[in-house]
């Protein structure tokens, strides 16, 4: 649903988890172009494998300036990472900055 030019248009915190993986898997399966984000590297890049066209982008969820990088663009931010009371208000804060709808 995007050109390798244009971002992709959702991009999934905590997409190496349990529930992150399905998520991505689900998405992925419909067309949606994703970034794939979370703060282990090696984990991303094993799911990255089985999701070609995915972005990859490492950041944590308290890391303001990584987020804004790994969200600039999409219009859609899913918070699959946890615990939700320590991620949600600064995902959703990064998700608005960058004009993101949140999930």
């Amino acid at each position: 649903m995007t050109s390798a030019s244009t971002p992709p248009a959702i991009a999934v915190l905590g997409a190496a988890g349990v529930v992150g993986r399905r998520i991505c898997a689900e998405l992925a399966r419909a067309g949606w172009a994703l970034s794939i984000v979370g703060r282990t590297p090696v984990p991303l890049a094993a799911l990255a494998d089985t999701l070609p066209a995915a972005r990859v982008h490492v950041a944590d969820a308290g890391d303001a300036a990584a987020l804004a990088r790994a969200f600039a663009g999409v219009r859609v931010v899913v918070n699959a990472a946890g615990p939700l009371a320590e991620t949600l208000a600064p995902v959703l804060v990064a998700a608005l900055a960058a004009g993101a709808h949140y999930v």
